[in-house]
């Protein structure tokens, strides 16, 4: 028993002896790391009071090498491969067709004296809108969808109008299909299809 505790007792002391060895190399590490990001710094300051610009290049060069070999690669700004290749923006994807059945279209083209100065163009006056009907309804042709889920909604007459909202959107069930374009009290345009009692705003882009 006598032989163990001794045997333990030394590992204890080397154990801390060795701790102290690692924690005065790491401190010398560090100090010595110092030392030399001083030195290439007052290096740095060197190059820069030279006059000719080849001896100041050529110090900033020698100057960098030394800090690099310094600074942690982690830290480092990392090199651009010239023979890389440039990302590129990705191109604006066109907007998708939504999926529907087309039926023969039998209806007649909606006129533009049917419809109210607030629907005849994306630019209108209050006043204007004050003179003019509620709703209308009109024949939609083609229904799409862009990249943010807005959908975009053309008319026989080739209107365009375009979703101001992202919320679901319930497609009629075939193409072309009558629509309800209406104005509420703030002067929004919604727009409605018989296939719900959905409505959806809209603003006329076209």
């Amino acid at each position: 028993m006598t032989i163990k505790k001794h045997n333990h007792a030394v590992s204890v002391k080397n154990a801390i002896k060795i701790s102290i060895g690692i924690s005065s190399l790491v401190a010398f590490q560090c100090a010595q790391a110092q030392e030399e990001l001083i030195q290439s710094a007052t290096n740095v300051i060197e190059c820069k009071a030279l006059s000719s610009d080849e001896l100041r290049l050529a110090c900033f060069d020698s100057a960098t090498e030394a800090l690099e070999k310094i600074v942690p690669a982690s830290l480092q700004t990392p090199k651009v491969n010239a023979n890389s290749t440039t990302p590129t923006l990705a191109k604006k994807q066109p907007d998708a067709v939504v999926a529907t059945n087309p039926k023969k279209e039998t209806d007649t083209k909606t006129s533009a004296d049917d419809l109210p100065t607030w629907a005849a163009g994306p630019r209108y006056t209050e006043e204007e809108v004050k003179q003019d009907v509620a709703d209308f309804e009109a024949t939609i042709v083609r229904i799409t969808v862009n990249a943010k889920g807005r959908h975009k909604f053309y008319t026989d007459d080739g209107a365009i109008w375009e979703q101001t909202q992202n919320v679901r959107f319930i497609a009629p069930d075939a193409l072309p299909a009558k629509a309800t374009f209406n104005r509420n009290y703030t002067g929004n345009p919604s727009i409605s299809f018989d296939v719900s009692r959905r409505t959806y705003r809209v603003k006329r882009i076209k």
